[in-house]
């Protein structure tokens, strides 16, 4: 019993949500720390802050909306997104979605942040 509360304690994690669909060539990612906004900002560089006017990357330039949510949208499909964020340590844990929208939730494991800021490190150098 000791051995399950001991290896809670040492695997702590967060989550993440990218929503979209497969098909489109339009994401949006939450719940990502500025460190990890700049590294999706060094691979898509058409990103943009979500706000609540609609699915399309195109229609989504109004980012002073009073419905603000904490998100980014990028403009590249989700599969291609949570390659990306697969490479610096998340892993799919639920999907959940129909024809219309898809969820995808990811955890990221914060024992491994550091090796994460080392590759942030390199990858800015």
């Amino acid at each position: 019993m000791s051995y399950y509360a001991s290896s809670q304690i040492s695997d702590m994690s967060s989550y993440v949500a990218v929503s979209g669909t497969p098909n489109n060539d339009c994401c949006s990612v939450f719940g990502l720390t500025p460190q990890e906004v700049r590294y999706l900002k060094g691979k898509f560089p058409q990103i943009r802050a979500v706000n609540g006017s609609g699915q399309q990357c195109h229609n989504s330039t109004n980012s002073s909306s009073p419905h603000q949510q904490h998100g980014i949208r990028l403009e590249a499909t989700a599969v291609v997104v949570l390659n990306a964020l697969g490479y610096i340590g998340f892993k799919v844990v639920t999907t959940c979605g129909d024809n219309k929208e898809y969820l995808w939730t990811l955890e990221r494991n914060l024992d491994v942040d550091t090796q994460f800021k080392a590759l942030e490190e390199s990858y800015n150098e």
